[in-house]
C-alpha cells in the first residue's frame, strides 16, 4: 500500500491547515490516516448506534481521478488494500460507480444516500454528521439539506479516518483535507 501524505501544502484562503492523501498511479497505491492508538486493534470511540449525542465536521476537496475510491468519517478500517470499509459513518465518493458524493453507514451492511448530486473537483466540502437519537445519523454537506440514515449504524468501535485507494490504472488521485472535529458525549476507548 503505497501512496504520499504530505502536510505542506499551500494555504488558500480560509483553508490554513491543510494535509495531502494521495494514491500513486499503480494499481491497488493508496493511503490513508487513522486516528488510533494502534492501527489494527485499538478503535478511538465505542457503539455510535447507541451512544449519543455525538457530531463531527470535516472539510476537505477531491481531486478526482478515474480508478481512485475517496472515504473519509468514522470507521473500524484496518485493512491496508482497496477495500471499502463495512463499518463506516461517513462519506464515499467512488467515480468509477457513481458521480454523486454519497453519505455512508455500516454496521457490516453498507447502505448510501447521494448527499451531493455530482461532485466538481477542487471544490471544498464542508460535511456535519450528528446524532442525538440512538440508531438515527443527520448528514449535510456545506449547509445542504439533511440526509437522515436510520439503519445499519455500526455498532463496533471506530475511529476516524481519511483514505484514497487507486483500483486501476489511470492518474493519482488527491484527497485534500483541511480540519476533521469531534465531539462526543460518550465513552472513550481510552
Amino acid at each position: 500500500y503505497s501512496g504520499i501524505i504530505d502536510n505542506n501544502q499551500a494555504s488558500t484562503s480560509g483553508h490554513p491547515g491543510i494535509i495531502l492523501i494521495k494514491a500513486t498511479t499503480t494499481p491497488g497505491s493508496g493511503c490513508s490516516i487513522t486516528l488510533a492508538d494502534n492501527f489494527t486493534t485499538k478503535r478511538t470511540v465505542q457503539d455510535l448506534a447507541t451512544q449519543v449525542p455525538w457530531s463531527m465536521r470535516m472539510i476537505f476537496k477531491l481531486g478526482i481521478t478515474n480508478g481512485t475510491v475517496y472515504d473519509m468519517g468514522m470507521s473500524s478500517y484496518s485493512a491496508q488494500n482497496t477495500n471499502a470499509a463495512t463499518n463506516v459513518v461517513g462519506l464515499r465518493f467512488d467515480p468509477d460507480q457513481s458521480v454523486a458524493l454519497l453519505a455512508v453507514c455500516g454496521d457490516g451492511t453498507v447502505v448510501s444516500n447521494a448527499i451531493i448530486a455530482s461532485v466538481a473537483t477542487n471544490v471544498w466540502y464542508d460535511a456535519y454528521f450528528s446524532s442525538t437519537v440512538a440508531g438515527t445519523v443527520n448528514v449535510s454537506v456545506n449547509g445542504g439539506g439533511v440526509v437522515a440514515i436510520t439503519n445499519h449504524v455500526p455498532t463496533v468501535q471506530v475511529s476516524p479516518y481519511f483514505r484514497i485507494a487507486n483500483r486501476s490504472s489511470g492518474g493519482a488521485g488527491v484527497l485534500t483535507v483541511d480540519a476533521f472535529k469531534a465531539s462526543f458525549s460518550l465513552p472513550q476507548r481510552y
